[in-house]
């Protein structure tokens, strides 16, 4: 037996090459597809179910039952035919789901080919029973029956139509739960990564002093984080000086579990990059490749629920892949790097070798990024990235202090106005 989704197409190869009389069994019939497959079989029979209801909702067509009548075929009406089948005894037999209508082959289905004698005879002498029951369709009987049909389509239609607004309502609903349980699975992830950070920064070094900060609107019609005391530049941390370089770029962690990189001048933190470019080597072992690391915004976007970065590896501008990270400070690890698609879907070998790589030395591409997200770094460019506004809105009061994660500062900001 050889199984295969689309039964329409051993229909219509095998038929082309039977002998004998093709026995035809299906309980709706649509579109072109019977009368091709018996279009080689000169006098072929089709049974199928010849029902008001199934006309008046058009799983079956009238049209086509002429068709077949008038090309020679006989056709006979077998109720409470559900099983579909197409034989040629002693040649092969068909047996599966898919009717043979249009929807038939759009469907999921499956269908199984039988081509030995054995197996042929078997299906052959398990549905000769019902063929005696059988009933004889006429051409009178279309007849009658297409004067029967309008009132009976129109009853239908509006029935169908209700059935639509329904299914649609249900679908929301449906769809709108599965977004509710997926949020509350991100919340509940994003939660236990919070309380691993908070707790990662408490055993963490950390500055005894803190600032206040106040998120407060600039000239230029941006936001700053703005010291309401003190400069930033200058901390003490476990007894030592640690001193920030001017307009340089930190790891920032909020207390909301946010992270990004952010300018720190002499009174203010501006510029809270979500995103990292960077244009030098990262990769050791890969000099040409470029790595950008995001922070990541949308957690319903098909990746790992407790990612919180995403790394995409480039070379010579085109993608190679992604790669999610969970960053929890002390802690890290990535997940299977992402393929990346051309344009007609295919997988570049670049793409294949890039991900194989990763996969394969793990814990050297782990160390590297880790190695370069947590250091102090200046862009080209001073105004990229978000304004004060990630840390809250105008107005809104910050605790600004620094910790040492991994011997490197790293901001920590908590919303409120104590420590």
């Amino acid at each position: 037996m050889i199984l295969d989704t689309k039964a329409h197409v051993f229909w219509l190869d095998l038929a082309s090459g039977a002998r004998s009389t093709i026995l035809m069994l299906s309980p709706y019939l649509t579109g072109p597809l019977a009368e091709e497959i018996l279009s080689t079989s000169e006098r072929s029979r089709v049974y199928t179910r010849f029902d008001a209801e199934l006309f008046a909702s058009r799983a079956s067509s009238l049209a086509v039952l002429q068709q077949l009548i008038e090309a020679g075929h006989q056709l006979f009406h077998l109720d409470a035919l559900h099983a579909k089948v197409v034989i040629a005894p002693k040649e092969f037999a068909t047996v599966g789901s898919q009717n043979v209508t249009s929807n038939g082959q759009k469907n999921l289905e499956l269908s199984g080919y039988f081509s030995d004698a054995e197996s042929v005879a078997r299906v052959h002498s398990l549905i000769e029973p019902w063929l005696g029951k059988a009933v004889p369709i006429t051409l009178q009987m279309i007849k009658e029956m297409e004067v029967l049909l309008p009132p009976l389509m129109e009853v239908y239609d509006a029935f169908h139509v209700a059935c639509v607004v329904a299914q649609k309502k249900i679908s929301r609903s449906a769809a709108s739960g599965l977004r509710r349980a997926e949020l509350e699975k991100v919340e509940r992830t994003q939660a236990e990564l919070k309380s691993e950070i908070m707790r990662a920064l408490e055993a963490a070094p950390i500055s005894e002093e803190w600032d206040l900060g106040i998120v407060h609107f600039r000239e230029a019609g941006q936001t700053s984080l703005f010291s309401s005391s003190r400069d930033l530049i200058t901390w003490t941390v476990a007894g030592r000086s640690v001193a920030l370089e001017r307009l340089s770029r930190y790891l920032c962690i909020t207390d909301a579990g946010e992270v990004g990189w952010a300018r720190v001048a002499q009174t203010r933190i501006s510029m809270v990059g979500r995103g990292i470019d960077f244009r030098e080597k990262i990769i050791a072992e890969r000099p040409t490749w470029r790595v950008e690391v995001d922070s990541r915004k949308d957690y319903l976007d098909g990746l790992p629920k407790d990612a919180n970065l995403i790394i995409t590896v480039k070379q010579y501008g085109r993608k190679l892949c992604v790669i999610p990270m969970r960053f929890a400070l002390s802690s890290y690890k990535t997940f299977a790097p992402r393929r990346v698609s051309q344009s007609d879907g295919a997988e570049s070998a670049e793409c294949q070798n890039a991900r194989a790589w990763i996969r394969e030395h793990r814990v050297s591409f782990e160390q590297q990024v880790i190695y370069r997200i947590t250091r102090t770094f200046k862009y080209g460019s001073n105004l990229l990235g978000e304004d004060a506004t990630f840390f809250g809105k105008p107005e809104s009061e910050h605790v600004i202090r620094v910790a040492l994660i991994r011997g490197n500062p790293v901001l920590f900001v908590k919303s409120g106005s104590r420590p």
